[in-house]
């Protein structure tokens, strides 16, 4: 089956892992004018943008941006200190991938590239006693980099894609989650996603057990009583890796542990207040059943199946979000498909009495 991506379902980009409350910038007292340029590139990629007016204008405004801060990030002034130096690579890498993701995707392998390299320099000028979790950071910042260029680049996903996962497990190494369970669970939480989108490239069920290990460490900290959209946003990706290792394996047992997974996460994610979440959480719903009844030979689960896909049809049809409809209108074609054949092929008992 089919699964809408959560990537094709926001419309609005994310606001970026490295604007939160652990990135800071360090700088000299008296700024310059390099300096200023900085700051404004760096807010520039931290902007989220609320509307196509505002993307086209970040999209207008990011690269030439970049350019004063390129000149700086080439060769950071040796009369900084190695965390001024850091500070300069690393906001360059942020705003090199921030470029990436608002220019055409022709462009975007270039930004990356940057991105990549200025991020790596940034790690050589990590100090010996520096804080772990600083290290930690700058895997996740790698990391989410690498994640949105596999995104981005179709062609090399699986490169960009393993390397992602790498970084991701050294971030969740390094950050400690007694101090910052926040990064933590995000990096378990990315972690655990970046497994399963590297599994559906590579049909690898080993990433799947470890991409559940994740998505339930992350639980730890966003309970549902008290981060409940948190903890539906983990709970839906935990039910899309047990649809997928229950299809893999053809375990009914684990197809019915996403089903169950999915009935939780409708308990928050409602069609009035969030309705594409809703629409995914269908979809996924949709194809667990399916899955049931076309392994184990029935068509109990179809009818519930059929449903999930429509209701997720309309919702996705209604909010304009053209990918994820045609993926619920495949889907339903299947589910239509299989319960043509199976009824088909049964077989009525007569009544002998």
């Amino acid at each position: 089956m089919c699964c809408a991506s959560p990537a094709a379902i926001r419309r609005t980009r994310k606001s970026p892992p490295w604007s939160g409350p652990q990135f800071r910038l360090e700088l000299p007292l008296n700024l310059g004018e390099p300096q200023i340029h900085m700051l404004y590139a760096a807010t520039l990629a931290a902007a989220d943008p609320a509307n196509e007016m505002q993307r086209a204008a970040i999209r207008r405004l990011l690269p030439p941006a970049t350019q004063p801060l390129e000149a700086l990030a080439v060769k950071p002034p040796v009369s900084l200190s190695m965390g001024q130096q850091r500070s300069i690579l690393l906001t360059h890498a942020h705003v090199c991938t921030a470029t990436a993701l608002a220019v055409p995707p022709s462009q975007a392998d270039e930004w990356f590239e940057k991105a990549l390299n200025a991020y790596l320099a940034a790690e050589k000028r990590q100090g010996r006693n520096d804080p772990a979790w600083e290290n930690g950071l700058l895997h996740k910042y790698l990391a989410a980099s690498l994640t949105a260029r596999a995104e981005r680049i179709k062609d090399k996903a699986l490169t960009y894609l393993q390397l992602a996962v790498k970084h991701w497990r050294m971030a969740a190494e390094n950050l400690p989650r007694a101090t910052l369970p926040q990064e933590w669970a995000a990096a378990q939480t990315r972690l655990g996603v970046a497994l399963h989108r590297l599994d559906l490239l590579t049909g690898d069920s080993d990433l799947l057990r470890e991409a559940l290990g994740c998505l339930q460490a992350a639980l730890q900290v966003h309970s549902r009583a008290e981060a409940p959209t948190r903890w539906a946003d983990i709970m839906n990706s935990i039910a899309q890796v047990l649809e997928v290792y229950g299809e893999q394996l053809k375990n009914p047992e684990v197809l019915q542990r996403a089903i169950d997974a999915c009935h939780l996460v409708l308990e928050v994610r409602t069609r009035d207040r969030t309705p594409l979440a809703w629409a995914s959480t269908l979809n996924t719903l949709g194809s667990a059943l399916f899955l049931m009844d076309r392994h184990g030979g029935g068509v109990a689960h179809l009818d519930e199946a059929a449903k999930a896909f429509e209701d997720a049809h309309a919702v996705f049809k209604a909010h304009g979000s053209k990918g994820p409809a045609q993926v619920a209108a495949r889907n339903l074609g299947h589910v239509q498909k299989l319960l043509e054949e199976r009824k088909g092929r049964a077989v009525i008992d007569p009544d002998w009495r």
